[in-house]
């Protein structure tokens, strides 16, 4: 069942949180089930801005149930953008490197709530 009223605590606007919805109304069509925690991850983070979600919504195949891995070249993608995705990759593919303290100093605060809420859902807190 997908959510229907947004808390907007770890979204940055009612416009993320809709795309976040829109997405997982989608993989729940294609792939007949509810996302596992590490696609939820990838899109709470991925639809933080309409250009992430369009970059990453271009490599998804629901068909093989994976994210192509040319999605990492993402160089029209903003400095934040791109670290933003390299958690939602790091939590998807449970594998890769993160430069924290990067992460730390560059996204703002409702960019950094994102990332910690995903994490907090990743392991199981919501």
């Amino acid at each position: 069942m997908l959510p229907e009223e947004p808390d907007l605590y770890g979204w940055v606007d009612l416009d993320h949180w809709q795309r976040w919805r829109d997405a997982l109304a989608e993989y729940q069509n294609e792939q007949g089930r509810l996302p596992d925690r590490n696609w939820r991850a990838l899109f709470r983070l991925a639809t933080v801005t309409p250009n992430l979600w369009r970059h990453v919504r271009s490599h998804i195949w629901y068909r093989d149930g994976t994210v192509h891995p040319g999605v990492e070249d993402g160089g029209h993608l903003s400095h934040g953008e791109r670290l933003v995705l390299a958690v939602a990759l790091n939590l998807f593919w449970e594998r890769g490197v993160i430069n924290l303290a990067d992460l730390a100093h560059t996204l703002g605060l409702s960019w950094w709530n994102v990332v910690m809420v995903a994490l907090d859902e990743f392991r199981g807190g919501h």
